[in-house]
């Protein structure tokens, strides 16, 4: 079996990778070398200023964070770059079409599971989001340099952010054994993983985040699932359900499914 990885080599005008396969293979997939902005259209003949990061999402679409274009640059599976988000002029004004916005030299990017890019906007000191729909908006930062505390993100000074990365992970199939997971461990935010398809010893305790596909707990000592969001089609089996589960339309409770507090009112098909 032939074992291939990419990696991608951020230089100052261009990004190249590297095919690792019988031999290195090295070229370029974006700019050509010289500085500058010539508008979009193949990769290999438009030029970058700075490449500074690079993420890959799913599909296999390249992000590329042109740092002195203030703009962030998409690679497609066919080799054409357009523009995502920036203007080309510095600066900040405001939220809304992500193609109409300014960035002000954006240093890196990540993309979520959902296809949804984080950009770390360096010099407007904020955090920004482009969603599936092409729209812009803050997600940390107030665009003021300097730290004041913890709290709500967009209201919380940062200083010029360099790096970004989101926590895309999914464990599937997985067989957890005894202890207590906790929020720190399945993530509740709103770019994070999820447990699905999940078989739990006796005695798990499962605090925190989402659940989804075929949840089963040991017949003979149920899991205790509390905080938990569980989607729709999902199907359970010997857990108890604790505090503060949400059980989404359609999920079905199969054997040994039970209660702890069957006096509460459990949120049973929320949307």
């Amino acid at each position: 079996m032939i074992s291939v990885r990419f990696l991608f080599l951020l230089l100052s005008f261009c990004v190249w990778t590297s095919l690792v396969q019988a031999e290195d293979i090295i070229s370029t997939v974006a700019g050509t070398g010289t500085a500058g902005y010539d508008g979009e259209g193949v990769a290999t003949s438009k030029m970058l200023n700075r490449p500074a990061g690079v993420a890959v999402d799913s599909a296999g679409n390249l992000y590329i964070a042109d740092f002195r274009n203030h703009r962030i640059r998409k690679v497609d599976s066919t080799g054409n770059m357009t523009t995502v988000t920036g203007t080309g002029t510095a600066g900040y004004d405001g939220e809304g079409i992500a193609t109409s916005k300014m960035l002000y030299y954006p240093r890196s990017v990540a993309v979520d599971r959902a296809g949804n890019l984080y950009i770390a906007d360096h010099s407007n000191h904020r955090i920004r989001k482009v969603d599936s729909t092409g729209n812009i908006t803050t997600v940390a930062g107030t665009g003021t340099a300097g730290y004041d505390g913890e709290g709500i993100a967009t209201s919380k000074m940062l200083y010029l952010p360099g790096d970004i990365a989101v926590d895309n992970f999914e464990f599937r199939g997985a067989v957890i054994v005894g202890g207590v997971l906790a929020g720190q461990i399945i993530n509740t935010s709103q770019v994070g993983g999820y447990f699905r398809d999940v078989q739990l010893a006796a005695g798990t305790h499962l605090i925190g985040g989402q659940l989804g596909g075929e949840i089963s707990g040991d017949a003979q000592a149920p899991a205790l699932l509390e905080d938990l969001e569980i989607e729709a089609g999902s199907y359970l089996q010997y857990v108890t359900i604790g505090e503060g589960v949400k059980l989404a339309a359609e999920v079905i409770l199969g054997k040994g499914v039970q209660f702890s507090h069957p006096s509460d009112d459990p949120r049973l098909g929320f949307k």
